[in-house]
C-alpha cells in the first residue's frame, strides 16, 4: 500500500513499474534451468547406459565408439552447467566471489523497487534492461545448445547402436 505521506500516486510520473516484468524474466530463468537439468538427467542416464555397455562389449571384442559418446556427453554437461551457472547459484552453501547470479539480481531489483513507494528510478530500469538482455542471451545460448548440441549428441548415440536396455 502507498504511503499516503508521499505526492506519488499509482501511474504518476508515468514511469512503469517493472514488477510485472522482472517477474517474467524470473520465470525464464527458472523454465530454462528446469529444462537443462532434465536434459542434464537425460545425458547423464545415457552415460550409465554406455558404462555398463562398454563393460559388457569390452568384455566379448573391444569397446568401439562409446569413447566417442562419453567425451560428446561429457562436453554437453559441461556447456549446460555453464550456462546454468550464469543463471543461478548452484553450490548455495558455497560463497561465490565476483558478481551474483542472474535470478539473485533480478530478486534484489525486484525487492528493492517493491519496498520503494516511489516510481522506479532511470537506474533501477537501466539495470532491469540489462539483466533481461543477460537472460536473453543465456536463453539464446541454451537453445543453440538444444538445437546443435544436444542434436549431435543424439546422432553419436544413434550411430554408437547403444541398447536402451543394459542388464
Amino acid at each position: 500500500m502507498p504511503d499516503p505521506r508521499l505526492p506519488v500516486t499509482p501511474g504518476s510520473g508515468g514511469a512503469v513499474r517493472p514488477e510485472g516484468q522482472i517477474r517474467d524474466r524470473l520465470s525464464e530463468v527458472h523454465e530454462a534451468v528446469n529444462q537443462l537439468r532434465r536434459v542434464r538427467k537425460q545425458v547423464e542416464g545415457w552415460e550409465e547406459r554406455l558404462k555398463a555397455a562398454g563393460e559388457e562389449q569390452s568384455a566379448q571384442n573391444g569397446a568401439g565408439g562409446h569413447e566417442t559418446v562419453l567425451a560428446a556427453a561429457k562436453d554437453l554437461k559441461e556447456k549446460l552447467k555453464g550456462v546454468e551457472e550464469a543463471l543461478i547459484q548452484t553450490e548455495p552453501d558455497q560463497q561465490q566471489p565476483g558478481p551474483s547470479r542472474l535470478k539473485d539480481q533480478l530478486a534484489g531489483l525486484s525487492v528493492m523497487i517493491d519496498e520503494s513507494d516511489d516510481a522506479p528510478t532511470r537506474g533501477a530500469t537501466e539495470v532491469y534492461e540489462r539483466l533481461a538482455e543477460r537472460v536473453a542471451a543465456e536463453r539464446a545460448t541454451l537453445r543453440q545448445l538444444l538445437a546443435e548440441d544436444v542434436r549431435r549428441f543424439d546422432e553419436l548415440v544413434r550411430a554408437a547402436a547403444i541398447p536402451a536396455i543394459v542388464v
